[in-house]
């Protein structure tokens, strides 16, 4: 098993991604003014939570919290939906 490379050569990009992904996204949304600045930290928070509990269910659970508050502050960011390139054309879901 220690001598399959096959595995880790799929799992350290995955984790990269992981990593990633959620603050590139927090911080995309910040640049284009729909959250506010502290969108970023749910985001280290549950990441920090995740890594410094070493995946313990407690850790885990704060990290469901601070992802399910970056959820809401997507959900909030991204109601509105544009058709075409005009702001004349913008729909409001509800």
């Amino acid at each position: 098993m220690n001598e399959m490379w096959g595995p880790r050569v799929f799992q350290v990009p995955g984790l990269v991604g992981f990593m990633l992904s959620l603050p590139l996204v927090a911080l995309t949304l910040w640049r284009a003014r729909l959250v506010k600045w502290w969108a970023i930290v749910p985001v280290v928070a549950g990441f920090l939570a995740f890594m410094l509990s070493n995946v313990m269910w407690w850790g885990c659970a704060i990290t469901t919290v601070c992802f399910a508050v970056l959820s809401v502050i997507l959900a909030k960011a991204t109601r509105h939906v544009f058709l075409g390139n005009s702001r004349d054309y913008m729909v409001e879901l509800a």
